[in-house]
């Protein structure tokens, strides 16, 4: 279950808001694949907030026909901005990855993800989708706000008949 549409995670930093979420595309590489999407509004005028720029969390790079959800971001001190998310796919176990754009990157543009930590099993408690990935999230090290740490959680093997989950950051 790589939840809705609801925008879960945002932060304000420098005159520019920055929020995440998923996206269901409806052509491209991603149709029909849950896909976190993640937004920067220019709020230097705060009466008119607008969109300045935007881009999907591609799990093509990761393996085919991979989902991406569960998105969360941070921004530090030079505008540099890290997206931490979960992804899954018929050859990908769910696991925690996070994505970089330097300010100076081309708009709508992320780097290459990074594995926090590769799933290592089916996670299968039975019965339907089963959730995952919500306890996704980025923070900025408050010592020097350049550091960024992200964490999301990882499919264990499984032991009984349930899934098991890490936690990685």
């Amino acid at each position: 279950d790589g939840g809705d549409r609801r925008t879960l995670n945002a932060v304000w930093r420098n005159d520019s808001l920055y929020t995440t979420t998923v996206i269901y595309p409806t052509s491209g590489p991603e149709v029909n694949q849950v896909t976190a999407h993640w937004f920067r509004f220019d709020t230097s005028a705060l009466n008119t907030p607008m969109l300045a720029d935007q881009g999907d969390v591609s799990g093509e790079d990761l393996g085919f026909s991979s989902h991406t959800y569960w998105p969360s971001v941070m921004v530090d001190s030079q505008d540099n901005m890290a997206i931490g998310f979960a992804a899954s796919g018929p050859t990908l176990y769910a696991g925690a990855y996070y994505a970089m754009r330097a300010a100076d990157d081309d708009p709508g543009t992320l780097r290459d993800a990074v594995a926090i930590a590769e799933g290592l099993d089916a996670y299968d408690l039975g019965g339907g989708p089963d959730r995952w990935g919500d306890y996704s999230s980025v923070a900025l090290d408050p010592t020097d706000e350049v550091t960024l740490w992200a964490y999301n959680e990882y499919a264990l093997p499984a032991q009984g008949q349930g899934g098991r989950w890490g936690t990685r950051w």
